[in-house]
């Protein structure tokens, strides 16, 4: 929800919070110790046949997608006071994953201009046009094979704070 202050938007929150609480699904879920990368906050994760979690590779499918890792009880560790708005909460291997798998999320989006009820699509290859981007981005455009589109998933408002924190709506429970 979008606040003014003095004829200044204030930002959407972080990656990784809830949006909206009312029709909010989150479950936990174990990662998997052969994870190699951390979980972070706001990214996309995929469930696996042992009922773990990693996180978003190029092994997503819109099948096996399971929701975004959110901060619900897990916070930093430590605050510095040099910590800034780059820094992000993750998830490490074995630790519980907070999943929201239903309801509105707020998220990165790194390409693209998200507009209500439209196209979902994560990275799951590198591609050298795009040299800022990594695997598990969230984009409002597609990328040809390189990318993958979450059919069960949609931008909520369209709107983008100056950081590309936007809202997702995971509109149906996948797994």
């Amino acid at each position: 929800m979008s606040g003014k202050a003095i004829g200044i938007s204030l930002n959407y929150g972080y990656a990784g919070n809830v949006a909206r609480t009312p029709d909010c699904i989150i479950e936990p879920k174990t990662a998997n110790e052969s994870n190699t990368a951390n979980i972070l906050f706001g990214q996309p994760v995929e469930i696996l046949a042992d009922n773990t979690v990693k996180n978003a590779s190029d092994t997503l499918t819109a099948d096996n997608f399971l929701g975004v890792a959110v901060a619900e009880v897990k916070q930093f560790q430590s605050y510095s006071p040099t910590q800034n708005s780059t820094q992000q909460g993750f998830y490490a291997p074995l630790d519980t994953v907070d999943v929201v798998k239903r309801g509105t999320v707020s998220v990165k989006c790194v390409a693209g201009t998200p507009a209500p009820l439209t196209g979902v699509y994560v990275r799951t290859v590198l591609n050298v046009a795009f040299p800022d981007e990594v695997v598990g981005d969230f984009r409002a455009a597609a990328d040809g094979s390189n990318t993958v589109q979450l059919t069960n998933c949609a931008w909520q408002t369209g709107r983008m704070d100056a950081n590309n924190i936007t809202e997702l709506l995971i509109k149906t429970i996948n797994n």
